[in-house]
């Protein structure tokens, strides 16, 4: 788990909301088998500031469900809970499905001295990555001050690595005219801080370098 001894003997209150992709294609990545060791690592990182809180939900192609409140511990049965209600079963990977929603509960629990969270467990592929809505949900959620940050698991199992997909963009060119490239699918990923994890046995340590990163560049900034 996440040691904290860099933090300072009071710190501010920690609010994280993990947003777990429930979609069909999370199975191609083991993800049902490491989202305990996550949501456990998670948890043990806010024990360890004892002033910490965390939501779950999850999101996919229906509208955002969450799974775990902000207001209730989160102990080793609600993890087991949250786990046996996902399903990895839905058809697509929508971010216009989970974003107003986490905005929205963020912000309406922040508190003065609160720092905020959003951490998205994914496999990356989403299909309204561009989406005008998108980028606009994001710079919202910047603006009230909550830091979202996307976990992609890149572990393929017969399909193509998130590195190798390539999204077509429009070109505007003289007179007017437009013409379609194709460029790497992560030159327009949306989210301004994202980690890739290729190893999918390494998603618990990698979450609590996250965190670590996280919690230094909050502690410098308040």
């Amino acid at each position: 788990l996440v040691t904290c001894r860099y933090l300072p003997s009071v710190f501010f209150n920690v609010k994280v909301l993990l947003a777990i992709d429930d979609s069909q294609s999370m199975l191609a990545n083991r993800a049902d088998q490491f989202t305990v060791d996550s949501l456990a690592v998670l948890s043990g990182a806010l024990n360890t500031i004892e002033s910490g809180q965390l939501a779950v939900c999850k999101f996919g192609a229906q509208p955002a469900e969450l799974l775990h409140p902000l207001d209730q511990p989160f102990t080793a049965e609600a993890a087991a809970g949250v786990a046996a209600k996902l399903t990895f079963q839905q058809a697509d990977t929508k971010l216009m499905q989970l974003l107003p929603l986490a905005t929205q509960l963020l912000a309406e629990s922040r508190t003065s001295s609160a720092a905020q969270l959003l951490l998205v467990l994914t496999d990356g592929t989403f299909s309204d990555h561009m989406h005008p809505g998108v980028e606009r949900c994001l710079r919202l959620a910047r603006e009230a001050r909550i830091f979202p940050v996307c976990v992609i698991l890149d572990s393929p199992a017969g399909r193509a690595s998130v590195y190798d997909i390539r999204s077509q963009q429009f070109v505007r060119e003289a007179q007017g005219a437009r013409r379609v490239t194709l460029v790497p699918y992560l030159d327009l990923f949306p989210f301004p801080f994202y980690l890739v994890v290729r190893d999918i046995a390494q998603l618990p340590s990698v979450l609590s370098e996250a965190l670590r990163q996280w919690f230094e560049v909050v502690n410098a900034a308040f």
